[in-house]
């Protein structure tokens, strides 16, 4: 009876130390299939300027983590993170719009609902349209009028 009750305390001893090695190292057991994996690299439009001035865009990597696992990316270092890579930062010149969108009229507000009417008109840059010019667009929104 002694022998048994000895085999089995040796047996959880064993079971106990292997579940404490299998927590400690268990990054040597994850396989790096089951984590994130970074996106292709992305240029971030021109950032912290006005019209035509200097700014700064990020040529950047994003971690998108692994769907089926949740885990994030791996870094340099092995260990597991959600953040992005940074590749540079460069300086850029903003792009200004050859058309832009102007309120020409805005409605009361009626039931808890405005509507207000854009005009598109050009800017004088030689940038991207952001609309069609001489187009009129009506864009309905919620609102809250004042009780006074």
């Amino acid at each position: 009876m002694v022998s048994v009750l000895v085999l089995v305390l040796i047996f959880l001893f064993i079971l106990v130390v292997t579940l404490f090695l299998v927590f400690v190292f268990r990054r040597i057991f994850v396989f790096p299939e089951s984590f994130g994996k970074y996106s292709p690299p992305i240029l971030s439009p021109c950032q912290g300027t006005t019209c035509g001035g200097v700014g700064s865009q990020v040529l950047y990597q994003q971690c998108v983590p692994n769907p089926a696992t949740g885990l994030g990316c791996l870094d340099g270092l092995f260990n597991q993170t959600f953040e992005d890579i940074i590749i540079e930062t460069r300086e850029c010149t903003s792009e200004c719009p050859s058309t832009v969108e102007t309120v020409i009229n805005e409605s009361r507000c009626v039931n808890g609902s405005q509507t207000i009417t854009y005009y598109c008109q050009e800017t004088g840059f030689l940038g991207t349209g952001l609309c069609t010019v001489g187009e009129i667009r009506q864009q309905i929104i919620d609102c809250y009028p004042n009780d006074i």
